[in-house]
């Protein structure tokens, strides 16, 4: 009889020694009392609840950051187990193969829904990410896809990931969404390379000739500027030689009118002046430098 005393009597201090529990620093508890929530904001330190099978607690990590793995390997959380990689092979807009590694990191923010919201909200969410980065994917060329939109694809899995996680009530939020790495298939990764080395090449030659185009245009342009300005400068040139011959002539016709005779020798001197320095002249003196008495070679003084 002792001994089934002293069986009891254990028995009944490990029953009492349930109604304590404790909360870890990194933790919140959730407290169930036969299965209804009752707190599910328990925070960390020593508490005291109804003995089993009344209540049952369950604590969570809140403040540890999960990650979610797609086509990319993640150890496990508490094992380290490395799991074999499944590959996420997509079809993009121009029915292209490319093959995407995405890591989902996300956190715990509500206990209660975490753990009765959904069920395996982790599953729930790794299907969820897949099927926002299908389509995604589906909506972009294989170009956009393999070099110019990462960011944008990570966007827009986030945004779509955030709202699948707060309609299934899954307690969780995300925080972020990385591409790790976008490549095609290995059977064709030499032709996407060729493409690659080909793109690299036309951005050679179109920034070649762009940086002719820019040496080539300031020289034309400096050529055009200077042609001008000796255009001008000649035009300039005619137009006051111009003025002052006309001038000129104005100014003879003003000084024929007061005297005709003066200025029609002046002007026969000029013009004979200006035929003579262009011809080729032979002077022959036949008289030894006499002229005939009375003639004079411009007429009558």
């Amino acid at each position: 009889m002792k001994v089934l005393r002293w069986i009891s009597a254990l028995a009944a201090l490990g029953w009492l020694t349930t109604a304590v529990f404790m909360v870890k620093t990194e933790e919140q508890g959730v407290l169930v009392r036969f299965g209804r929530v009752v707190d599910d904001r328990v925070r960390p330190g020593i508490h005291g609840k109804l003995p089993w099978p009344c209540d049952r607690v369950t604590s969570l990590k809140v403040r540890e950051t999960k990650r979610l793995g797609l086509g990319v390997a993640l150890a496990g959380q508490v094992t380290g187990w490395t799991p074999p990689p499944a590959e996420v092979e997509l079809l993009s807009g121009d029915r292209n193969i490319v093959n995407i590694e995405l890591v989902v990191q996300y956190n715990i923010a509500s206990p209660r829904d975490y753990l009765f919201g959904s069920v395996a909200p982790e599953d729930l969410l790794k299907a969820g990410a897949k099927s926002a980065l299908t389509d995604v994917v589906a909506r972009m060329s294989v170009d956009e896809v393999l070099y110019e939109k990462r960011v944008e694809i990570q966007q827009r899995v986030q945004e779509r990931l955030a709202k699948l996680a707060n309609d299934y009530h899954t307690g969780v939020s995300i925080n972020s969404v990385n591409i790790q790495r976008v490549y095609p298939p290995p059977e064709v990764a030499a032709a996407f390379n060729d493409v690659v080395s080909a793109k690299a090449d036309r951005f050679r030659l179109v920034e070649e000739a762009m940086g002719y185009t820019n040496d080539l245009i300031p020289k034309a342009q400096g050529e055009a500027y200077r042609i001008v300005r000796l255009a001008e400068a000649y035009r300039e040139e005619k137009i006051a030689l111009a003025n002052g011959a006309s001038q000129r002539v104005r100014d003879i016709h003003a000084k024929s009118k007061d005297r005709p005779q003066e200025t029609r020798h002046r002007l026969l001197l000029e013009t004979l002046e200006e035929c003579l320095k262009k011809a080729r002249k032979v002077i022959v003196d036949t008289r030894g430098g006499q002229s005939p008495a009375g003639v004079s070679l411009f007429g009558p003084p």
